[in-house]
């Protein structure tokens, strides 16, 4: 696979979706009103796998899952197993991500912070013109490529322009010349992690996730290549766009809940937080890459499923 081609660190490992007693489910009652088995929800989250082609999914018993994992929880009512699953280097894949796109011919310019007021989009031609923040009071428009003091071009033109400004992207927008306002507002969502060392009592590869319900995928527990542990991400909704100040009692409650998962874990043992702000916003609108509200967090700390 690409990993293996490009010398990216990994570990094939496949995912736990665990059933614990104390997770609340919108779906708990049968239509006739019966309270569903645990065999019931496990087998909803495996349907939704195999129809969606991933064949491998199994569903463990108790005891399998005790087998695969033993410093996990016996609270544990079962799991399915998605063996399509892998944890990596979370800097090394995207950096063999663009050595491979150079080799094929991309040209990659860094320091290169968009102007947006003074870049435009040309009707007549059908081009965009986007400058470069050349110091901290702005830059000049230019029709010179480079500027004076810096190999990076002053200015770029193109036919295709894609707004990958997370957080930003509706003020860069709404900011651009001739470029029609955004028709949506980015709500900024904090995504907090508690990071742990892991120990003989802790070591567990497959990452954990509890059966997801229809607003959330919930809070996962993995490990990385480097023996710490990760417990995350939230999801709370906040108004400021740049506030990545972890707040404790999240902390605590994500120390509960990894002490819940793995009872060998010493909740202070903690290492640090991780915090990442990211939108949340109508789907169609923003763009199709953010179909999950945990794609952010859990690649920046290396785990990602095969394609």
């Amino acid at each position: 696979g690409f990993c293996r081609d490009h010398n990216v660190p990994n570990r094939p490992c496949g995912s736990l979706v665990c059933l614990w007693p104390w997770d609340a489910d919108d779906d708990a009652s049968n239509v006739d009103g019966s309270k569903k088995s645990p065999q019931n929800k496990l087998e909803k989250v495996a349907r939704e796998s195999w129809d969606a082609g991933d064949t491998h999914a199994a569903i463990l018993s108790t005891q399998e899952v005790k087998r695969l994992e033993p410093n996990l929880s016996p609270e544990c009512q079962g799991a399915v197993h998605i063996k399509g699953e892998i944890v990596l280097d979370p800097w090394l894949f995207p950096m063999a991500l663009l050595v491979q796109a150079r080799e094929n011919g991309l040209t990659v310019y860094t320091h290169f912070q968009y102007l947006a007021p003074e870049s435009h989009f040309n009707e007549k031609e059908k081009v965009w013109t986007m400058y470069r923040k050349t110091s901290d009071v702005g830059a000049v428009p230019t029709t010179e490529m480079n500027t004076s003091d810096s190999p990076v071009p002053g200015r770029i033109r193109a036919r295709v322009v894609i707004n990958a400004t997370g957080i930003n992207c509706d003020l860069t927008q709404s900011d651009t010349a001739n470029c029609p306002p955004a028709t949506w507002k980015s709500r900024p969502r904090r995504g907090q992690y508690r990071i742990f060392n892991m120990t003989d009592k802790t070591r567990f590869e497959c990452p954990i996730q509890p059966v997801p319900s229809h607003f959330s995928k919930g809070i996962f527990v993995f490990s990385s290549l480097y023996n710490q542990i990760a417990v995350g991400p939230t999801a709370l909704d906040q108004e400021s766009r740049t506030d990545r100040e972890p707040d404790e009692a999240v902390a605590a409650q994500l120390s509960n809940l990894g002490t819940k998962i793995l009872p060998g874990l010493d909740p202070q043992a903690d290492v640090g937080a991780n915090t990442s702000v990211f939108v949340r916003g109508p789907i169609d609108e923003i763009t199709r890459s953010m179909r999950t509200r945990n794609g952010v967090g859990l690649a920046q700390l290396g785990y990602v499923r095969r394609v």
